[in-house]
């Protein structure tokens, strides 16, 4: 009994650790808390997130509730893109939401225009490609004009290219003749699958390569549907509410997921739970020997 109580005693002095930065009441319980997602600070005789402003300079590179900081003239402060930032250090050393920016009279994201031969490689989401000897922006496969670099992946892992009559196309279902390679094969994240187009002929198809409505609706186990006079492949979020999630055409990776009250696949449904984890055993732990202790 001795050592029951002896743990219960530990367990609620480990679980009287606060959790969240408001529930902190004296400022060394401010140093303790234990939710680790935002760091907390003592001032004003209360206990809050820390964000930049709070900071004194130098703080280039350091990060707050999700935001980059920068070294301003009027101290530090939160950055969420590369025009908040006001000075050319500041601009060449801070990535705010993970962008690269450069200073040109003013702070700007930088682009592949800005990259040369040697360093020309993707950049703040842009795919760029060294061509008429410049780093160039490229949004499909009809931008590259060089041949040898159309189906070279190693220009553009984001895209898939195929030369045909000397032009630079991007990859379709419709171009892959073997019904085993083409339910195998994903293309722009949507995946191909074989199928009767016509009474006479078959061949590999994906939702956006259908221009029939009816052709489009008879394909709608692969998740096709017709909308706005084109066909798409729809996703978990097309579903508003639980009956259609539940009866979704990828019902596997669909999950009505009610905190948010939305329909998501399951990946992002655990990865969601993972981030409750902490704080919900923490809290369920600390009810359950509260409930223990005044048995006894």
């Amino acid at each position: 009994m001795k050592l029951i109580l002896l743990f219960i005693c530990f367990s609620l002095s480990y679980c009287s650790v606060p959790l969240v930065c408001s529930e902190a009441k004296k400022e060394y319980e401010c140093q303790e808390v234990i939710n680790g997602i935002n760091e907390c600070v003592w001032t004003g005789g209360q206990c809050r997130i820390k964000t930049c402003e709070m900071t004194t300079p130098p703080c280039d590179g350091d990060a707050y509730v999700g935001l980059s900081c920068s070294t301003s003239q009027l101290g530090c402060r939160s950055v969420k893109q590369c025009s908040d930032i006001d000075n050319a250090p500041s601009c060449s050393s801070v990535t705010p939401s993970g962008k690269q920016c450069i200073w040109d009279q003013t702070c700007r994201m930088k682009q592949c225009k800005d990259n040369t031969q040697d360093n020309c490689r993707n950049i703040n989401g842009q795919l760029c490609i060294y061509q008429n000897n410049q780093c160039t922006l490229i949004t499909d496969c009809s931008d590259i004009v060089e041949n040898d670099k159309c189906e070279n992946s190693n220009y553009h892992e984001n895209l898939q290219c195929v030369l045909i009559n000397d032009k630079c196309q991007r990859k379709q279902c419709d171009m892959i003749m073997n019904e085993e390679d083409c339910f195998n094969t994903v293309i722009q994240s949507e995946k191909c699958f074989y199928g009767q187009i016509t009474e006479e002929k078959q061949g590999c198809l994906s939702c956006s390569t259908i221009t029939d409505s009816c052709l489009c609706d008879h394909f709608n186990l692969f998740g096709c549907v017709w909308k706005q006079d084109h066909c798409y492949k729809q996703s978990c979020s097309t579903f508003t509410n639980i009956d259609q999630c539940n009866q979704a055409y990828d019902s596997l990776t669909c999950i009505w997921y009610s905190p948010l009250n939305q329909c998501i696949t399951i990946q992002n449904a655990n990865e969601l739970d993972r981030q409750c984890d902490i704080y919900s055993f923490s809290s369920g732990l600390q009810l359950l020997l509260i409930v223990i202790l005044l048995m006894f």
